[in-house]
């Protein structure tokens, strides 16, 4: 098979072929190391095969930002459904997917890009602003600090779904006696203590892309001797809407080696939230893809 292969490119490719077992028959699995420009997708000819058979074949390559890409010999081997999760308002006033937005009419795919051109989402008649208003819920996170003493710590949040060029974004270094919110700061210009300008929690988190506007809150908490044994920042995420990936802890610096850190969420946020299912015939769903959560109002 590679010798057939390499024919295609005049001998001038390189590959690594490798075959194993796979669902009674065998799967081939074709590297092509060179040229590492776009090629063509590969065709099936059946007319030397003989007897009951099944094949099928699709190509996987990474993009440029190291993605999997999946590409089909033919436009109709994909199907596309656009549904809807966290749908909070059900049973009552529950908006639903217009059932045309899913027409394979409005549903284009053209060199890998899925196209629709009409998506629609209605409300049933008579809900209220009213309504509307409490069913959606902001996301709260609760970051803790054990024997916060000194040092400084970094947060990580995983976005890899909203940004195809990065995996994640880190916070700038956080104090360990950081002050809750931009009001906390200081605006003199030769301060450079805990409160100094940009130093509060609100600012450090308000600086991640995508995250927009928080309310921080701060919860020193005492121990039978009086003295300090946790402090709680509180973090309440009222531009972003749905729920949002968690944070984590990336590094510490100079923190006691009895000091400890932990980020939990303490509620989720809730939104509307469209997912697109990638599949292809028999092998069911292959990648699925969430919006970010919205809001539908009346």
């Amino acid at each position: 098979m590679k010798h057939n292969i390499q024919s295609f490119f005049d001998g001038n490719a390189k590959l690594r072929v490798s075959k194993s077992l796979f669902y009674g028959g065998y799967k081939y699995i074709i590297n092509i190391l060179y040229p590492s420009s776009n090629i063509n997708q590969l065709k099936l000819d059946f007319s030397a095969l003989r007897g009951l058979f099944y094949a099928s074949i699709s190509t996987a390559s990474d993009d440029q930002n190291k993605k999997p890409v999946i590409h089909y010999n033919e436009e109709k081997n994909i199907s596309i459904f656009l549904h809807q999760e966290d749908n909070i308002r059900c049973p009552l006033f529950c908006a639903k997917l217009n059932v045309n937005s899913t027409d394979h009419v409005n549903i284009d795919i053209t060199r890998g890009i899925v196209t629709f051109r009409a998506v629609v989402i209605n409300l049933p008649l008579g809900t209220l602003s009213s309504l509307s208003r409490p069913v959606y819920i902001p996301e709260i996170h609760i970051i803790t600090l054990s024997n916060p003493r000194k040092g400084s710590f970094r947060l990580r949040i995983n976005f890899d779904e909203l940004d195809p060029f990065v995996n994640s974004y880190l916070t700038r270094p956080i104090r360990w006696d950081a002050p809750a919110s931009l009001n906390d700061e200081s605006g003199d210009a030769d301060n450079t203590g805990n409160n100094s300008i940009g130093e509060s929690f609100q600012s450090k988190i308000q600086a991640v892309p995508y995250i927009g506007r928080v309310i921080v809150s701060r919860e020193d908490l005492l121990d039978e001797q009086g003295k300090m044994s946790f402090r709680k920042w509180y973090l309440t995420y009222t531009s972003y809407v749905g729920n949002l990936p968690s944070l984590s802890l990336h590094s510490t610096y100079n923190m006691p080696p009895n000091s400890s850190l932990t980020a939990e969420t303490g509620a989720q946020g809730k939104a509307y939230v469209l997912s697109v299912i990638l599949s292809s015939g028999e092998s069911g769903p292959l990648h699925e893809i969430r919006t970010r959560g919205f809001k539908v109002e009346p």
